[in-house]
């Protein structure tokens, strides 16, 4: 699974350039692009729970441009809205519920994974089927096939129920049993232990957790103002 850094392990920036740790986040509260203009704000409310979600743009993930030649960036909003929608269908889900997922919530996952990789955020958004992370389990969990040709849509859908598989603990016969928080979800999903150079020190899997949940709750509270 891809986070943003480039091919010798150097942190990406907003602009996908290598930077030092932290730097793409520099001024997170605040949503201006590489020129210091205004981002583009969320077009419309959130969809009550369980109901096709019609949104197009979800808004923009700080420290993840998406002025000028970064715009693809906003290009899968309207397939995360409905992806995550679909999913808290799915599983009787409701706003409160701890795996409730927003579209910010989804977003900004994705950005963590393939913000700085255009060519993975036109396909496997989600890193959630390359061939150095396959998983049996992928094909009865998640219904993918090992190497299939991925979409933005297939990509979403996949990772959440992955995402789900690994946010609770099983019992001998499979059965969810506890969950076990937010960040742990996403650090099991993520599962790498090795460090980089933008978080020394820390298992990749460790700061993957924190880095999404913490954009999420910046996300979020944009989307309560």
């Amino acid at each position: 699974m891809n986070t943003c850094h480039d091919d010798k392990g150097r942190f990406c920036t907003g602009s996908g350039a290598a930077g030092q740790p932290g730097s793409h986040h520099a001024g997170q509260a605040t949503k201006t692009g590489a020129a210091g203009g205004k981002e583009r704000q969320r077009s419309s409310s959130p969809s009550k729970p369980g109901t096709a979600d019609s949104r197009t743009s979800i808004g923009t993930v700080p420290g993840y441009s998406e002025e000028g030649a970064h715009a693809w960036r906003g290009a899968n909003d309207g397939v995360f809205a409905q992806a995550a929608a679909a999913y808290n269908k799915k599983h009787d889900l409701s706003p409160g519920d701890p795996d409730y997922f927003t579209p910010e919530r989804l977003k900004a996952w994705a950005m963590v994974e393939s913000g700085g990789h255009p060519k993975d955020f036109a396909t496997d958004p989600f890193q959630v089927n390359k061939k150095g992370d396959w998983d049996d389990q992928k094909a009865k969990r998640c219904g993918l096939q090992r190497g299939q040709a991925m979409t933005p849509a297939t990509s979403a859908a996949a990772a959440l129920e992955w995402w789900h598989y690994k946010a609770y603990k099983h019992d001998a016969n499979g059965r969810e049993t506890t969950f076990k928080s937010v960040e742990g979800a996403f650090r099991d999903y993520n599962g790498k232990k090795d460090a980089y150079p933008y978080h020394p020190r820390v298992e990749h899997r460790d700061w993957y957790g924190k880095e999404v949940t913490k954009l999420d709750r910046i996300m979020s509270s944009q989307e309560r103002k």
